[in-house]
């Protein structure tokens, strides 16, 4: 087994500054433990990515032939993910799989791949197997996680449609691009048109859609982060005609300063958007 060389300060200081969590050793360590919220963080490299029927998935651990300092402590979080500790994976990229000193030339510091089950293959291999991803300001938010596992566990869906809704949940995938393309790849309200601002937004609320609604364009406004906040925490809400409307909750000062006042869809909302609305407004109004 190869050793990580280079680098590895900059993918440690990520763990122990991003994540919470600090990495036994910056050389052999493969993962770190964070026990007080029950959460295992791996390291993945995109050379041991397997792609099959059901989606992506990893190899996480080799039966024969692994000598690595690391590999006691890669058991135990194995070990504490069969368990039921939930796992994301950290996804890096080597310069050069193949030498025996790997270097890391890059990792993902926007975004954790979700890791479901972990399959054992021939008694050679122990993969895991990718839910999706989720952006490192979502790490905090343990209804995703739950909506995330309760997808996986549905058996009567797809692999395909798994995978989208996957997506969908975090605003990505097809249901991203659709909103996009929906909305003139603008925010709904601003025209902002910054690609990392906006962030694709259900209408009506994940919980309470069905599969198809949660996979619909019109159920999507496309907003800048913070309006996309103020939605989803019924701060905001819109007519039929897309006028705004503002809670009375939401001081005349902190109005102004999310310049919220007067403003209004770019667009009048078809009919199949003005129904999601009138349904986000019974939560409005609550």
């Amino acid at each position: 087994m190869w050793k990580i060389t280079h680098h590895a300060k900059g993918i440690s200081r990520f763990f122990e500054e991003t994540l919470g969590v600090k990495l036994k050793n910056t050389q052999w360590s493969y993962g770190a433990m964070d026990s007080a919220n029950n959460r295992v963080f791996l390291k993945l490299w995109e050379s041991e990515q397997v792609e099959d029927a059901d989606g992506v998935k990893f190899q996480v651990y080799w039966k024969d032939g692994w000598k690595s300092n690391g590999k006691t402590e890669r058991l135990e979080h194995i070990d504490a993910i069969r368990r039921g500790a939930k796992c994301f994976g950290v996804l890096g990229k080597f310069i050069d799989p193949k030498a025996k000193k790997v270097k890391i030339e890059t990792f993902d510091d926007e975004q954790l791949l979700i890791i479901g089950n972990l399959e054992d293959d021939d008694d050679r291999y122990t993969y895991a197997r990718i839910l999706g991803r989720l952006p490192i300001s979502e790490l905090g938010v343990s209804t995703l996680i739950a909506d995330f596992k309760k997808i996986e566990s549905d058996k009567a869906t797809g692999p395909t449609t798994k995978q989208e809704l996957f997506n969908a949940r975090v605003g990505q995938g097809k249901f991203g691009s659709d909103v996009r393309e929906f909305w003139n790849h603008c925010c709904s309200v601003t025209g902002a048109s910054t690609k990392a601002a906006l962030e694709a937004s259900h209408i009506k609320r994940w919980a309470d859609s069905n599969d198809a609604q949660r996979l619909d364009p019109n159920n999507g406004l496309l907003l800048t982060a913070n309006l996309h906040k103020l939605f989803d925490a019924g701060l905001i809400s819109f007519d039929d005609s897309g006028q705004m409307l503002v809670s009375s909750k939401l001081s005349q000062s902190e109005q102004e300063i999310f310049g919220v006042i007067g403003k209004k869809l770019s667009k009048k909302p078809s009919a199949e958007t003005a129904n999601y609305l009138s349904y986000h407004r019974t939560k409005f109004l609550e």
